[in-house]
C-alpha cells in the first residue's frame, strides 16, 4: 500500500486517460468505470518513489510524477522545478547532451495535486 493513496489515484487516473486514448482495447476490457481502469493500471505498474508528498509510478511506457500540494510551498516549488527540468531536457543537443531525455506527455494541477506524465 502506498503512503498517499489519494495522490496515487490521481496520478493513475491521469495515466489511464492517456493509455486509454492510445489503446482502445483497454476500454473494452475495463468498461466505462474509470476505477476499473485505474485498478488495471495499478496492477501493471511499479512504484519507483513513494512518500506522503510525492510519488513516481511507471507503467505501459509511461512514468507519472505526482506532488501533493497540501504539504506546503516546498512541494509546489519541487513540482515547478522538476517540471521545468523535464521541459528543458526535451532535446539532448540543446540540454548539454542529457541522454535521459523524457518526452512530456501531460502535466497539470488541481488545488491539491500537481502531476506530469513522461515517456522515455
Amino acid at each position: 500500500m502506498v503512503q498517499n493513496p489519494d495522490l496515487e489515484h490521481a496520478i493513475l487516473s491521469e495515466m489511464y486517460a492517456i493509455i486509454e486514448k492510445e489503446d482502445s482495447m483497454l476500454r473494452v476490457h475495463t468498461g466505462e468505470d474509470i476505477n476499473v481502469g485505474v485498478n488495471a493500471i495499478r496492477l501493471n505498474s511499479q512504484i519507483k518513489k513513494d512518500s506522503l508528498k510525492t510519488i513516481e509510478i511507471s507503467t505501459h511506457n509511461l512514468t507519472g510524477y505526482g506532488y501533493d500540494f497540501s504539504y506546503g510551498d516546498e512541494v509546489i516549488e519541487q513540482y515547478t522545478k522538476e517540471l521545468e527540468e523535464v521541459k528543458k531536457t526535451k532535446d539532448p543537443y540543446f540540454s548539454g547532451g542529457d541522454l535521459k531525455q523524457r518526452e512530456l506527455i501531460s502535466s497539470g494541477t488541481t488545488e491539491r495535486f500537481g502531476w506530469f506524465i513522461t515517456r522515455p
